[in-house]
């Protein structure tokens, strides 16, 4: 499915947006499993019918802010079957787009990868030692199956990074039984 039209609207005031797709599909939302959203909205709700999903939210966004809605396999075409990776969709509540993106990738070297591997990103000045059982990340992404990773539409800031095996997709890190 192709992106059509948007229900762009003010997003300081508004709690909603539709997105209108060019042919039926199905979507499959396990959030945040198939749908990543950075920096994080905990309210949202994802809905579809026909060509159009339905996104909501209950609290006021934060000002001057872009906000990345990464799809990753949710979105699959309801005749073909295709799914449609990498969708992203992105707004801002200020003037402009943040434009940044960090990348990398993650190695290890007396063990294989596990899969899926979940990067986040925490505001430097928000990370203290408990952040990583206690903190949901403030922007997050999934690395491929050679650590590869890219988070884009970021603020001008100072990061702390970290990846762990997010089993239960909870966003934090369970040390009994994540790998991070």
């Amino acid at each position: 499915p192709v992106l059509l039209t948007n229900g762009w609207r003010d997003w300081r005031s508004g709690k909603s947006s539709d997105l209108n797709f060019d042919a039926r599909a199905i979507a499959q939302f396990r959030l945040p499993s198939t749908v990543l959203i950075s920096p994080s909205i905990p309210s949202v709700k994802i809905a579809y019918r026909g060509k159009a999903l339905k996104i909501t939210w209950d609290e006021p966004l934060r000002d001057s802010t872009t906000y990345n809605f990464q799809f990753l396999d949710a979105i699959k075409d309801l005749t073909e079957g295709n799914i449609q990776k990498g969708f992203q969709y992105t707004f801002t509540t200020g003037k402009y787009l943040d434009s940044l993106r960090f990348s990398g990738q993650i190695t290890a070297s007396d063990f294989e990868l596990p899969q899926p591997l979940k990067v986040n990103l925490v505001y430097a000045d928000q990370m203290l030692d408990s952040t990583y059982l206690k903190s949901i990340s403030h922007f997050s992404t999934y690395a491929d199956a050679n650590g590869h990773f890219n988070i884009n539409y970021l603020p001008k800031a100072r990061f702390f990074v970290y990846a762990f095996h997010d089993q239960n997709n909870n966003k934090k890190w369970d040390a009994n039984f994540e790998t991070i």
